[in-house]
């Protein structure tokens, strides 16, 4: 079975593509298979739609509807759903859990939500790497490299990859200035 590869790069527009700067991702894109669209959902937060993506699940019936939740049922405090596992607030059955209940090997790098126990299953993935900001981009890709190149027998058929970035970035600069400065650096 040959890998499925999910790479979320968080901020990234649409129209990032087609720049020069982004000959990395047409090659991978040419090689492969890409999204001509996606329908994110609302709120227009990491989470929520990272969750959609694993689940299949609107924000609303998954449960994470933002980064941050107030939920009085469980707690009186604001959970930073970013930095909690706790089960209880991640409703359906993310993609990772479904193939690793089939013995299917699993990856994730940083994805939101890999290193919780969603409903209780204990089902997280074989190689699951908890989010790391001081881990290098350049030693991201060499782990998901790393993966890809493992024996057939025991390589993840489905890798999971989320990049914080340009996110970050586009919070502070224009698009003229991700595009010529920082896009080139991440990719």
């Amino acid at each position: 079975m040959k890998p499925l590869l999910v790479i979320s790069f968080d901020g990234f527009k649409r129209s990032y593509v087609g720049n020069d700067i982004i000959k990395t991702l047409e090659y991978m894109a040419k090689c492969g298979a890409t999204a001509e669209y996606m329908y994110g959902t609302y709120p227009t937060k990491t989470f929520p739609n990272h969750y959609s993506i694993a689940t299949g699940l609107y924000p609303e019936s998954h449960g994470i509807v933002d980064n941050v939740i107030y939920d009085n049922r469980f707690k009186t405090d604001f959970i930073d759903i970013r930095r909690t596992n706790d089960a209880q607030y991640f409703n359906g059955i993310p993609i990772w859990n479904v193939l690793e209940q089939q013995n299917i090997t699993t990856a994730c790098l940083f994805w939101p939500a890999c290193d919780s126990l969603i409903n209780g299953i204990g089902m997280q993935p074989k190689y699951n790497l908890k989010y790391n900001q001081s881990m290098s981009y350049h030693d991201r890709i060499d782990q998901i490299i790393a993966w890809l190149e493992m024996p057939a027998n025991i390589r993840p058929s489905l890798i999971m990859a989320y990049f914080d970035q340009p996110d970050k970035l586009v919070h502070f600069k224009n698009d003229e200035e991700v595009c010529s400065h920082s896009l080139p650096f991440l990719f």
